[in-house]
């Protein structure tokens, strides 16, 4: 199940290696001189550097999405929980669950919610599955009714009334299944991985649901100052 809605966005790998390797150089940080370049100016000149990503889209294998997220787990859970009652039989013992409480705990910020553990038969809508450049793939996506028509998020976009277009072009079409749309949101972001990282895995514990998103750094020289600033944008 490689949905994109129900995977952690950055792998723990590449977790553990977060403001360890320069975005201008590709070059790993000493460990006791890792260099700021979100607070640091320098001179203004033409950089030779492998950045986090090229043109938007993530430059680096490792920042594609990760293990199953706790909505994801949860998700299963109650579903395994429903049917092994269904068969009569038993795949999730009391020890099972109780172990899953802990990890759920200890490294998704689980808040404790037993109903979260409850048999239930919870209908599964389809993948949202994007490529390796984070775009969607049309293939292996089943969302019912998902928008790809650019005339849809164009006309939002120049706000005209979207009565006007006719054949919306949707992926997977049915009738009984209402629109679903996918948009890519970019921030400026003035702090480091770990902080975007620290940041987005907060609003995750806070809501229970992860989103997929990548960055890249982004320079920008200040005036006539011979001065760069640093900074990340957020997809």
């Amino acid at each position: 199940m490689y949905d994109a809605r129900l995977r952690e966005p950055i792998r723990k790998s590449r977790i553990k290696r977060l403001d360890t390797i320069s975005p201008f150089t590709g070059e790993r940080y000493e460990a006791q001189e890792q260099l700021d370049i979100f607070t640091v100016h320098e001179e203004k000149e033409e950089f030779s550097y492998e950045p986090v990503c090229l043109d938007g889209l993530p430059a680096y294998p490792d920042l594609a999405l990760g293990s199953y997220s706790l909505e994801a787990r949860i998700f299963l859970l109650k579903n395994v929980l429903h049917y092994q009652a269904e068969a009569e039989m038993e795949f999730v013992t009391p020890d099972d669950i109780e172990y899953i409480k802990k990890v759920w705990s200890e490294e998704l910020g689980w808040d404790g919610d037993e109903t979260d553990i409850r048999p239930e038969k919870i209908q599964y809508e389809g993948a949202l599955v994007l490529d390796a450049e984070y775009r969607l793939n049309h293939t292996e996506t089943t969302i019912p009714n998902l928008v790809v028509d650019p005339r849809y998020y164009l006309a939002e976009e120049s706000g005209v009334s979207l009565d006007v277009i006719k054949n919306l072009n949707v992926l997977n079409p049915d009738p009984k299944a209402e629109h679903r749309f996918i948009y890519y949101v970019t921030i400026d972001f003035g702090g480091g991985e770990k902080d975007i990282w620290s940041t987005f895995e907060k609003s995750k514990r806070k809501t229970g649901y992860a989103v997929p998103y990548y960055w890249q750094p982004v320079t920008a020289s200040s005036g006539s100052s011979n001065i760069t600033d640093y900074w990340n944008n957020v997809t």
